[in-house]
């Protein structure tokens, strides 16, 4: 049986990956007029699940999910867009 904790630590990171993704949303907002910047994006994964001790193969059924995390935070830009500015600016 899973503690008590697990379902307030499962919250507890789904509200912090979700405080994230509101974070950077706000971000790109208020630089949307910003010259040169380019939109970013929160990258999630989902984290490695707790094994019950009495199972002992990875793809057996009994996993206890925790969540997800933070992966990273990736900038978006138009890599065509990028390489013609650079090129114009070469010549």
């Amino acid at each position: 049986m899973a503690n008590s904790f697990a379902g307030i630590e499962l919250g507890k990171r789904a509200l912090m990956a979700n405080t994230q993704h509101i974070s950077t949303a706000g971000h790109n907002i208020s630089n949307a007029d910003t010259e040169g910047y380019s939109r970013q994006r929160v990258q999630v994964k989902t984290m490695d699940p707790l094994y019950r001790a009495d199972l002992s193969r990875a793809e057996t059924p009994g996993q206890v999910g925790q969540g997800t995390t933070i992966e990273s935070v990736k900038r978006l830009r138009d890599e065509l867009l990028v390489g013609k500015l650079a090129k114009n600016t070469i010549q």
